[in-house]
């Protein structure tokens, strides 16, 4: 595995927008850009960012952008602009020969999960899932924000869960709620690599060329596989998992981590059946973790070796470099 060099104070990190653009939210991006700055990190921005659209650009331009700051000597990060839909459509506008040459950090969350992993199983290249620019718009006095901070400086401090939760994925001042690691399969403690991503972007890129997960299967060994379901229905997310099992992706798993869902709909089926249609009744599951759209979240290194605890309703999570 390929473990890019992490970034320090006086670093350029260089924000582009493969999905869509932050012209909606042109106010929490700026406070995110100055939260950025008072931590010491020096920003370049590519030129979609701005736009008020999804996607942000054309197919071809956000993969010119993105190229751009691949092939930027400075830049030594590469932090997405936001989520959105339409992320698929510039994987084969992406110099991967070029990334492979100068390996950096590429660091999102959601609709970027498809190149995240397409670099991670594909080109051996670890990244980082958890956050995109918006994050950032936060004080930095909560310990998720600190702690993304540390991991893109090379501390991977070990994460424990936290106490409470937003339960609003739009609402900042939604009520807070206690956070509960569900584990219907019982305690977890396992050690494993990392990988996964936003379920809802993943189904895209399922048995195309894009997706290298037998490669990564066969290369590792044991991984934890990780799910952020973003707002798939109880049946939908069965689906999505039923085509991701007949293509192999979880011949190596040994535990699954899930998200809580930002908008959940299990109404008719529950999202624990769909795990344990597909999982059984044996494989270590994790439901509702910190991870994934909804604040607070942990910083998950994809590609790179986890371990995972968890115990009546808390958890741990510590990564390391090997």
């Amino acid at each position: 595995m390929i473990y890019p060099t992490f970034i320090k104070r006086g670093d350029y990190i260089g924000i582009t927008a493969p999905s869509d653009g932050v012209g909606k939210k042109i106010e929490h991006y700026e406070k995110a850009l100055e939260s950025l700055k008072e931590n010491g990190f020096l920003i370049k921005e590519t030129a979609s960012v701005r736009n008020n659209r999804s996607p942000s650009s054309s197919a071809t331009k956000r993969g010119k952008e993105f190229n751009q700051l691949v092939k930027d000597d400075e830049v030594k990060l590469i932090l997405c602009a936001s989520g959105g839909d339409f992320l698929m459509e510039m994987l084969d506008k992406v110099d991967y020969k070029a990334y492979l040459k100068n390996p950096k950090w590429f660091m999102g969350m959601s609709d970027p999960s498809t190149l995240l992993f397409t670099l991670t199983t594909k080109y051996d290249i670890a990244t980082i899932y958890g956050h995109n620019v918006g994050t950032f718009d936060n004080p930095l006095k909560d310990r998720a924000y600190k702690t993304a901070l540390a991991y893109m400086q090379g501390d991977l401090i070990k994460q424990e869960s936290y106490d409470l939760y937003q339960t609003s994925f739009i609402d900042d001042n939604s009520p807070l709620a206690k956070v509960y690691y569900k584990t219907p399969n019982g305690d977890v403690d396992i050690k494993g690599r990392m990988i996964g991503g936003c379920v809802d972007a993943l189904r895209d890129i399922v048995g195309t060329k894009y997706d290298g997960m037998k490669q990564f299967n066969t290369k590792y060994g044991d991984n934890i596989f990780f799910i952020d379901n973003f707002a798939l229905t109880g049946e939908d997310l069965y689906h999505c998992l039923f085509l991701m099992k007949e293509n192999d992706w979880f011949i190596n798993t040994k535990a699954v981590l899930f998200s809580r869902t930002a908008f959940p709909n299990e109404n008719h089926f529950k999202y624990q059946k769909a795990l344990r249609k597909i999982f059984g009744h044996k494989m270590p599951l994790v439901l509702d973790a910190d991870i994934g759209h909804t604040d607070p979240r942990m910083t998950l290194i994809s590609g790179a070796l986890a371990h995972l605890v968890v115990k009546e309703g808390t958890g741990s999570l510590e990564f390391s470099l090997e």
